[in-house]
């Protein structure tokens, strides 16, 4: 309801700021002057604003069938949407942002664009043109969550963007280091921190690491958490541990893998007080979360994590044998005869060819909802990521069987690395995998016999993660000498072998035919 207004003194106004309320029930119709007050401050109102928004007599969405989902590309959430500075006059300081354009495709469009992979939540917006804060379930996070510490206007705009659903980087903190956050004070200044952080990389396009924002919200937590250190109790609690987890977080988000090493060592230490790590079942968003980014940090320094996977949260996965490629059937049986003393790398590649029939099957189930599903990256992602770290050895380089093992670990771990961006996963960093692989390679001269599909699969992973042109020219060589080893003579050739691998095309076959015209591969 509209406030009462009245003229007069200050006074008077400020005791006119109040909310007249109306109880009634179905069975007894308001008296006249109720139902008069009601017309003034409420119908009246809702209907100009409808006349003015050219939506009158349409009271809400749930009124209309739902618009039919289709597989159209849309515009991405621009970077400008999410500057909610008090700077910017144009709008209010929130996350709420202009509507979307209608798009209106052609038949010729449409057929163009059916078998496109988009997320049906874009898809939404992209053929309902409101504004994003009229959708059913939008707006604020919960108003009667009870936090550790006030929410002023700052921290509030910080909330905000983390409960834009548009925003993929913060997905983590909405679905996940929010409720682990939110019961502690110092957890919940880093929590805003990271997210701050998150906000200023997607604003800069990644080119600011830093924001003074987060280094504020940093610092507070870092005071906060050396006061628990002086209480016996408090040092080993869930709080703490959740505050330096997520410390670890944003030193990986800022790369400074050596502090994040740190932290982790720290989580180690407080979890052994403790009596392990299985004192956490009991808070299954901590244990997991401990978990994961000990694999993500782990990954990106190519060590062996420290804490296992918790397997009694993952579910089974469905049947999908009629997803599975037989090549790699083949290939896998191949191995089993060549090198029968490493089976560690035939439940790999069960692993792995389980995984990619997965996402060839959800290419076919849905419209990209799988990149917004949290089980499939926390436990079948992250479970064949940490398999793929815990099979570090000492490589014999005039041993085929053990550089080949090196090899395909170091591939898979590649392969996944983009798959896991997808997801959310950030930041993945993989210049230590390229490295290994090229010295894996230039440096061994062993027979890959049989398993060349394999290495050129390695060295085409390899490929499409280096960043520099010294890396990027010497995979291309590999790749020009191995394709005429196997009478590949055409990019197409190329992408086909890989396809019987371990390839997803919606995701590998962009990124490779953009190294293939960089580089005019097969231009000859």
């Amino acid at each position: 309801m509209a406030p009462r207004t009245r003229t007069g003194s200050k006074k008077d106004d400020r005791q006119a700021e109040r909310f007249p309320f109306v109880v009634t029930t179905s069975s007894a119709k308001p008296d006249l002057a109720t139902r008069k007050m009601v017309r003034q401050y409420a119908i009246r109102g809702a209907a100009k604003a409808r006349r003015e928004s050219n939506t009158y007599g349409k009271r809400n969405m749930l009124q209309y069938p739902p618009t039919p989902i289709l597989q159209a590309p849309m515009r991405s959430l621009d970077k400008h949407d999410l500057d909610i500075s008090t700077d910017r006059k144009e709008c209010a300081a929130s996350c709420v942002v202009l509507p979307q354009r209608t798009l209106e495709m052609h038949d010729d469009e449409r057929e163009i664009h059916k078998h496109m992979t988009v997320s049906p939540l874009r898809a939404f917006f992209t053929h309902n043109n409101r504004p994003l804060i009229e959708r059913l379930g939008a707006g604020r996070h919960d108003p009667f969550v009870a936090y550790p510490v006030e929410i002023t206007e700052q921290r509030q705009r910080i909330l905000d963007c983390v409960f834009d659903s548009r925003v993929g980087t913060l997905k983590p903190y909405r679905d996940a280091y929010y409720f682990i956050a939110r019961d502690d004070a110092s957890a919940f200044h880093q929590f805003l921190a990271n997210a701050a952080l998150h906000r200023t990389l997607y604003i800069s396009e990644g080119k600011i690491l830093r924001s003074h924002e987060a280094t504020a919200f940093h610092y507070k937590a870092l005071q906060l958490a050396n006061r628990k250190i002086g209480n016996i109790e408090e040092r080993v609690s869930d709080g703490m541990i959740a505050t330096a987890l997520i410390m670890a977080a944003y030193n990986h988000i800022l790369l400074d893998l050596e502090a994040w090493n740190m932290h982790m060592d720290g989580i180690e230490k407080i979890l052994n007080l403790r009596g392990g790590i299985e004192t956490l079942n009991s808070n299954m968003r901590l244990r997991l979360l401990v978990s994961w980014l000990d694999v993500t940090g782990s990954c990106s320094l190519d060590r062996m994590p420290r804490f296992p996977l918790p397997n009694q949260y993952a579910p089974e996965l469905p049947n999908l044998d009629d997803y599975r490629s037989p090549f790699a059937q083949y290939l896998r049986g191949m191995w089993q005869i060549c090198y029968p003393n490493h089976p560690e790398i035939s439940c790999l590649m069960d692993d792995l060819r389980v995984f990619n029939s997965l996402l060839g099957a959800e290419a076919t189930w849905s419209t990209g909802r799988i990149w917004a599903d949290g089980i499939v990256s926390g436990f079948w992602l992250n479970h064949i990521v940490r398999q793929s770290l815990c099979l570090q050895a000492a490589v014999d380089l005039n041993d085929a069987g053990s550089v080949i093992c090196e090899a395909f670990r170091l591939g898979v771990l590649l392969y996944l690395a983009e798959i896991r961006r997808q997801f959310g996963v950030y930041p993945v960093v993989m210049h230590i995998h390229v490295s290994k692989v090229k010295a894996l390679l230039k440096y061994s001269d062993v027979s890959w016999r049989s398993f060349l599909p394999l290495k050129i699969w390695v060295v085409a992973m390899a490929l499409i993660e280096a960043n520099t042109s010294q890396d990027k020219y010497w995979f291309a060589y590999e790749i020009n000498s191995l394709a005429q080893d196997l009478n590949l003579g055409s990019g197409e050739n190329l992408e086909d072998l890989l396809k019987q691998l371990f390839w997803y095309p919606q995701v590998h076959s962009v990124l490779l035919w953009t190294k293939i015209r960089a580089l005019n591969l097969f231009a000859s």
